[in-house]
C-alpha cells in the first residue's frame, strides 16, 4: 500500500496557508494565531468537513500557531480529490517550480513560501503539514581563541533535493575574530559515488557569480560516500542572493548539479545577517 504524506511550507508570512485553510472550508485556527498558552499538540475534530477528520496544531515559544497537521477522513479522499487539492494549491501557492518522480514543490514566492507535496509510501497515515520556518540562532566563543562562532538552527529543513536518492544539505556559520568577520556557505552531501565538489556557480535573477571550493571526502559506517563544502560569502554575495526573486547554483564536480535555493536556505542566511549586523 502507497503512503501518501504531503507537506506545506510557509515562511514569514500566513496568507497562503491561510487561504488554502478557508478554501478546505477550515476556520477552527490559523497559522500565526495566539492561542492559549500550550506546546504540546492540540487536536481538533473536523466532523462536518469532506476532506479532513482531524486537525492538529503546535505552538511556537511566543503562543502562535506555527505549524498545522491535516489529516484526511479516510484512504480513498486523497487520490479522489487529488487534482481538486493540486488546484487549491496552485490558486494559493502558484505553480510548482519543481517536480522529480513524485515530489512536487510549490512557491508562490521563495522569500515568502514553499509548499511541497512529497508522495512516499501507504496512504493509511496521509496528511497535509502547514509549518511555519522559524530558524535559530547560538553562538559559541572558543576560549582560546577569543573567536566567536554563530549557527543556525535547522531542524532538517535545509535540505535541497536532485532527486529521491541525491539531495545537498546547505547551511550558513558566522565567524567573529581579530583576523576574521564574515558568514560561510557549509555544503554536506551523502551519496553512492563521489561527486568531487570543486566548484560553485550562483545564479540569481540572471546574475552570475562563481566560487572555488574544495570538500573533505571520507567513507561512512554504512558505505556512503559523504563531502563536505565551505566557502565564504562576501557582504556583496549575500545581499545579492537575499534580494533575488528566484536563486539557484549549480555544484560542479564529477558532474552538475543544479539546484534551487529554497525559502529555507535564503531565510537561514537572512537571519544569520541580520544577526551579525544587528
Amino acid at each position: 500500500m502507497r503512503k501518501i504524506l504531503f507537506l506545506f511550507v510557509t515562511n514569514l508570512y500566513f496568507a497562503q496557508t491561510n487561504e488554502t485553510l478557508k478554501d478546505f472550508k477550515i476556520d477552527e485556527i490559523k497559522m500565526g494565531e495566539t492561542v492559549a498558552s500550550t506546546n504540546a499538540e492540540q487536536k481538533i475534530g473536523l466532523a462536518e468537513n469532506i476532506f479532513f477528520k482531524e486537525l492538529t496544531y503546535k505552538t511556537n515559544k511566543d503562543i502562535k500557531v506555527n505549524q498545522i497537521q491535516l489529516r484526511f477522513t479516510k484512504d480513498k479522499v486523497l487520490n479522489k480529490n487529488k487534482y481538486e487539492i493540486l488546484d487549491i494549491l496552485k490558486k494559493n501557492f502558484g505553480d510548482y517550480y519543481y517536480t522529480f518522480d513524485n515530489y512536487y514543490f510549490y512557491r508562490k514566492n521563495l522569500q515568502k513560501a514553499l509548499a511541497v507535496i512529497d508522495y512516499v509510501g501507504g496512504v493509511k497515515d496521509s496528511q497535509i503539514v502547514f509549518h511555519k520556518y522559524e530558524p535559530e540562532v547560538s553562538e559559541k566563543i572558543d576560549e582560546f581563541t577569543d573567536t566567536k562562532y554563530i549557527s543556525v538552527q535547522t531542524s532538517g529543513w535545509d535540505d535541497v533535493y536532485i532527486n529521491m536518492n541525491n539531495y545537498y544539505r546547505i547551511g550558513f556559520k558566522g565567524v567573529e575574530s581579530k583576523e576574521l568577520r564574515g558568514i560561510f556557505m557549509t555544503i554536506s552531501t551523502k551519496n553512492d559515488d563521489w561527486k568531487f565538489i570543486e566548484n560553485l556557480i550562483f545564479l540569481n535573477d540572471g546574475e552570475t557569480f562563481e566560487l572555488a571550493a574544495k570538500s573533505d571526502r571520507e567513507v561512512t559506517k554504512d558505505g556512503k560516500t559523504k563531502e563536505f563544502s565551505v566557502v565564504l560569502l562576501t557582504k556583496e554575495q549575500i545581499d545579492i542572493i537575499l534580494k533575488s526573486n528566484v536563486s539557484k547554483l549549480r555544484i560542479s564536480g564529477k558532474s552538475n548539479d543544479d539546484v534551487v535555493l529554497t525559502t529555507f536556505v535564503k531565510e537561514s542566511l537572512r537571519v544569520l545577517n541580520e544577526y551579525m549586523n544587528k
